[in-house]
């Protein structure tokens, strides 16, 4: 299921955690961390496709992925993120 709170329309590439995803920029998140630039630059259109979109999937809760989508596009800092957030990709 989508998370629309953080789904763009214009959005290129698919973040998948569990059940949940969230469709989001690339550029944006490759600019504001070099290990988001990493994980996105590994993805390609001969990975798995949702919605059109290339996805990358994450080990971690949906509800941290959230909170850390929101820190990203709306600048607000959340102190509730489980200390074993670290992206790891499945």
């Amino acid at each position: 299921a989508s998370r629309p709170s953080m789904c763009f329309e214009d959005g290129n590439i698919a973040l998948l955690s569990g059940s949940s995803y969230f469709l989001v920029h690339r550029g944006v998140l490759s600019r504001q961390s070099a290990c988001l630039a990493k994980l996105v630059k590994g993805v390609s259109t001969n990975n798995r496709i949702l919605d059109g979109h290339p996805v990358l999937e994450l080990e971690e809760h949906a509800d941290d992925v959230s909170l850390l989508l929101h820190t990203i596009y709306d600048g607000t800092y959340v102190c509730s993120l489980s200390k074993s957030l670290r992206l790891r990709v499945k």
